[in-house]
């Protein structure tokens, strides 16, 4: 008997950019779980708490953040949505 080559698993975490996003058919190679909710923004991100443990993760965010920054929050906005992926070497 085959055995059944598992897809690998992927979840899209965004706003409106990722709902509406056609995974299935740009990426039919991969098992996708769409999390993209609109009009959602960096708020949205740091309060999701689905398990994406066994799960490559994509996240877009910050296309309904732009229109409220200004020069009073842009420096907190960029200190709190950066995030540098550990290296493999650490």
């Amino acid at each position: 008997m085959d055995k059944i080559e598992e897809k690998p698993k992927f979840a899209f975490l965004g706003n409106s950019h990722m709902a509406f996003w056609a995974l299935d058919i740009y990426f039919p190679q991969w098992e996708c779980l769409n999390y993209g909710a609109p009009g959602e923004g960096l708020a949205y991100v740091e309060s999701f708490a689905a398990d994406t443990s066994d799960c490559q993760v994509v996240v877009q965010f910050g296309t309904n953040d732009i229109y409220q920054l200004n020069d009073e929050n842009i420096d907190e906005y960029v200190a709190v949505s950066y995030y540098t992926s550990p290296s493999p070497r650490d």
